[in-house]
């Protein structure tokens, strides 16, 4: 299985099967890599001809400068964030960034993801109004017993990119009790650049919640950057991770998630298993819905009907239309997958 190779190449850091896979399976490896987030992490493995190096390079540039877009707004962010003294952290992709300078060119990041302490709500709204960005969250809502969202809402900025503002680390269709928001909030690093704080997760959360990413939220498919996390701290920080942290006391679903990224770490090209030939498969491939996933959101819609009008519209929502409405869109959802 030529996902497979590839796959085992980028984890173990291995030159040669790159190269061999490269030059004997040139066309095939071409599809694979189109639209996977793995391409740079692949193609810095083996030698390129000069007119493909210069491909590469603008692939390269091309995401270096997306990137430092994004470091620019998440200064600008956490400036703001600090003048109104809100509680906050960035995570994922945007953390990656400042741990990780190798990641610059490599990792594609498609929004910023921060997440707030929800006691700053009003805050929030107060800043993001002064600063002119419109927003339509309902800053009296009690987000903290929300039943199926885990984020306020994605907000774009003048740049272009889009903030995705957090409430909570997980969902609350993987955990009824996030196992991450309290701790991210707490125990994070704080960069100084350009005179500016910024809280970022540090490296053992960014470990940690890109399992959750991929094991437990199940995001497994060619958009999926939590992988090019994974494998960048395995390859450069492996010894810096604490074990003991990750497992965050024993929790089941974390510990099968760190299992699962272990036997993935170590990929036996003669002997894979069907989770692995399935996990590798589906890291090159566009992403499906999740009809198990959309079935108990509904459910949930259902079950708690006012809650999640709520949410959706905000406390004053009471009229008979809205809540046909949502019902009909709800339903209109599931019988379009």
């Amino acid at each position: 299985m030529i996902q497979a190779k590839i796959f085992d190449s980028i984890v173990s850091n291995n030159e040669k099967l790159a190269e061999n896979i490269f030059i004997n399976d040139r066309p095939q490896v071409n599809k694979i890599l189109q639209r996977s987030r793995l391409k740079n992490l692949f193609l810095e493995l083996v030698e390129l001809k000069t007119k493909e190096k210069e491909g590469f390079f603008n692939l390269k540039k091309d995401v270096l400068l997306r990137n430092q877009l994004i470091i620019s707004e998440v200064l600008d962010l956490s400036e703001n964030f600090n003048k109104y003294n809100i509680h906050y952290v960035f995570l994922k992709g945007a953390a990656t960034l400042f741990q990780i300078k190798r990641s610059r060119d490599i990792r594609y990041l498609s929004d910023i993801d921060v997440l707030i302490d929800i006691k700053d709500i009003n805050k929030l709204h107060i800043m993001l109004k002064e600063l002119g960005i419109k927003h339509y969250f309902d800053r009296s809502h009690d987000y903290m017993n929300s039943k199926k969202n885990h984020s306020l809402e994605t907000i774009q900025l003048d740049s272009g990119i889009s903030i995705d503002l957090h409430f909570r680390s997980s969902s609350p269709l993987d955990f009824n009790l996030c196992p991450f928001t309290k701790n991210f909030l707490k125990d994070f690093d704080v960069m100084n650049v350009k005179n500016i704080n910024v809280n970022v997760l540090n490296l053992n959360q960014i470990y940690i919640f890109s399992l959750y990413q991929l094991f437990i939220r199940d995001e497994i498919n060619n958009c999926s950057s939590s992988i090019v996390d994974l494998i960048l701290i395995e390859s450069v920080y492996k010894n810096s991770i604490d074990e003991e942290y990750i497992l965050f006391n024993g929790n089941l679903k974390l510990e099968k998630a760190l299992a699962l990224w272990g036997s993935l770490a170590n990929l036996d090209l003669d002997n894979l298993n069907k989770f692995e030939r399935g996990f590798v498969i589906k890291i090159f491939t566009k992403p499906k819905k999740n009809f198990l996933k959309r079935i108990k959101v509904i459910f949930l819609n259902l079950i708690y009907l006012k809650r999640s009008i709520k949410e959706k519209y905000g406390v004053r929502a009471k009229t008979k239309e809205k809540y046909i409405k949502f019902i009909y869109d709800e339903f209109r959802k599931l019988f379009s997958l």
